[in-house]
């Protein structure tokens, strides 16, 4: 399996993240510490937050996000209700970073929520949804691991690169029967969102 560089982002001062939510006005709002982890105001992070936060409320259960960074998704993920949460990054100064801001938006670690250095070679759960917003050739090089972990009917959404890959990483997907369910753009940057088939 090949590994992922850890990619700072320099933080110099707190932060408070807003998400729009639906077409009432409604916000989510995240509280991010100082720090370098990365996870805040990258529109790769906007693109990916907006991704999952379209997907319908029934299949909020189990969720696993990949290279956790700051935290963003993680809390993002909480507070829109999933039910299990599991966060993985390989950098554990980044954890720390990542449990230190759930802490700040919660006021405790909520006990759904497993946040882990683990690979993602070492996971063997299904999840009904996977998001990964990582640079480089991490999700191209381990795109079938990856798709193996997905539940039936689960959606997989990536970001962090930019669209002239999103041809690539849709005949990856076919590849590993998964289809294309939705995309969210702002040029250069794209977020894919896939949905594996029901059996």
């Amino acid at each position: 399996m090949k590994t992922f560089e850890p990619y700072v982002e320099e933080r110099p001062n707190d932060l408070e993240i807003i998400l729009n939510v639906g077409n009432a006005g409604e916000t989510i709002k995240i509280f991010l510490n100082k720090g370098s982890s990365f996870g805040s105001n990258h529109l790769t992070t906007k693109l990916i937050a907006d991704a999952i936060i379209s997907i319908d409320e029934e299949n909020r259960s189990t969720a696993l996000d990949i290279g956790c960074g700051s935290g963003i998704l993680t809390i993002l993920l909480f507070k829109l209700k999933y039910r299990q949460i599991k966060s993985i990054d390989i950098d554990t100064y980044v954890l720390k970073e990542a449990k230190k801001n759930i802490i700040s938006n919660f006021g405790y670690f909520p006990s759904n929520i497993s946040l882990t250095d683990e690979n993602v070679h070492q996971l063997n759960s299904k999840f009904n949804l996977i998001a990964i917003n990582i640079s480089g050739n991490f999700i191209s090089n381990n795109f079938k691991m990856i798709s193996n972990l997905l539940a039936q009917g689960g959606y997989l959404i990536i970001s962090g690169f930019n669209c002239n890959k999103e041809k690539k990483f849709i005949r990856l997907a076919n590849q590993n029967n998964l289809f294309l369910d939705g995309k969210f753009l702002q040029n250069p940057w794209i977020s894919l969102v896939f949905k594996k088939f029901s059996i």
